[in-house]
């Protein structure tokens, strides 16, 4: 497996075979969630029970969302990872120097948001509160970009601006007697539903992949580095390339997949369905 560091450097073969094998069951369950995705859940369940709610609808929708969008990163980091087919594909059996810790971020951040939303240990109420709040949120979101671009209410015609909508679904909420909860950070998320053991915290775990996905300086302390001896001089310091370190992706993505798994079973149980 070609790494980003060099042409012609190779990842060590046994990490690259952990790699594989934790990705390998990808594929399937991207097509037992597009079977998900067109099943109806079942009457019995606690996804039928919310739906009996007028906000209730909002659970399985935002779920499933969530956790479609993890699943397509995680999707594309097994294309990177799995060796190229007789084909010739260049996009496989590559690994970039760090941006695949962001495919790994984000299929987590799909899994624990779909945790929360689904918690087996939440009761109908408490659900519906959370899909409110992160709906609401989504509408603050989308107001900001309707004001950054100077969108008017004018452009709408006969539909609704996200200030209106967030106004709605609050006067809704409101009415429904549903009390206001906040969307909970992704790093009390991960500490929460991330299934991380110590000594490594799961909020831990994550500022580590969220360091490696926006560039931060201090994830340097926990990268693979490859002096390069005939570089120029610097200042105060060495040339040399890095990259994300090895032992850390592979573990990160065996919890990734293992994660994934964990929440696309808590969904199908939410919403009374079997394999």
């Amino acid at each position: 497996m070609t790494t980003g560091q060099g042409e012609g450097e190779d990842l060590d073969p046994g990490i690259a075979a952990r790699l594989r094998a934790a990705v390998s069951v990808v594929p399937a369950m991207w097509e037992q969630w597009l079977a998900v995705v067109r099943a109806d859940s079942s009457p019995q369940s606690e996804a039928t029970k919310d739906a009996a709610h007028p906000l209730g609808q909002h659970v399985p929708i935002l779920a499933g969302t969530h956790l479609s969008n993890g699943l397509e990163h995680l999707l594309s980091w097994h294309r990177l990872v799995m060796p190229p087919t007789p084909q010739g594909f260049p996009v496989q059996g590559w690994q970039p120097l760090a941006t695949h810790v962001t495919l790994i971020r984000a299929c987590m951040e799909g899994a624990v948001m779909c945790r929360w939303l689904v918690d087996p240990n939440a009761d109908s109420t408490m659900r519906i509160q959370r899909a409110v709040a992160l709906l609401l949120d989504d509408y603050r979101n989308r107001r900001a970009w309707e004001n950054d671009r100077g969108i008017g209410d004018a452009d709408f015609g006969k539909g609704k601006n996200a200030a209106q909508r967030h106004e709605d679904l609050r006067q809704a909420r409101d009415d429904a007697k549903i009390e206001a909860v906040p969307v909970l950070k992704y790093t009390k998320l991960f500490s929460l539903y991330a299934g991380y053991r110590k000594p490594s915290s799961g909020s831990a775990m994550y500022r580590l992949l969220s360091a490696w996905a926006h560039g931060l300086q201090w994830q340097l302390a926990t990268a693979n580095l490859v002096p390069i001896e005939d570089g120029p001089n610097v200042p105060g310091g060495g040339v040399g390339r890095f990259s994300a370190n090895d032992e850390m992706t592979a573990v990160y993505t065996s919890l990734a997949v293992r994660l994934t798994n964990t929440a696309f079973h808590e969904l199908m149980a939410y919403r009374g369905l079997t394999l």
